[in-house]
C-alpha cells in the first residue's frame, strides 16, 4: 500500500522582494512526485536506488516569479524518505 506523505506540500516564494513583480500573470502550478525504487546499472553492476518519477536525479520543476507551487508526493517506495528542495534562481537580462 502506498504511503502518502501527509497533506500537500505548498511552496511560497522565499524573498520577499520575488512578490514585488506584477501579479497578473501569476499561476497556480501543479506537479506530482512519485517516490519509489528503481533499479540502475552503475559500473556493470545492478543497484536498487529511490527516484522520483522514475529519473534521478529527480525531475526539474520549472516556475515563473510569483507563482503559487502545489507538490503532491506519493511515497511508493518501501522506505521513509524526506525531500530536500534546491532553489536556483535564474536573471535574465
Amino acid at each position: 500500500m502506498a504511503k502518502s506523505i501527509s497533506g500537500v506540500v505548498v511552496a511560497w516564494s522565499l524573498l520577499a522582494t520575488l512578490l514585488a513583480s506584477s501579479m497578473a500573470s501569476a499561476t497556480i502550478v501543479h506537479h506530482s512526485l512519485y517516490i519509489k525504487n528503481l533499479t540502475v546499472n552503475y559500473l556493470c553492476e545492478e543497484q536498487v536506488v529511490i527516484a522520483a518519477n522514475g529519473s534521478l536525479p529527480g525531475p526539474t520543476i520549472r516556475v515563473h516569479e510569483g507563482d503559487t507551487l502545489v507538490i503532491k508526493v506519493v511515497n511508493l517506495s518501501p522506505h521513509n524518505i524526506s525531500i530536500h528542495w534546491y532553489i536556483y534562481i535564474t536573471i535574465i537580462n
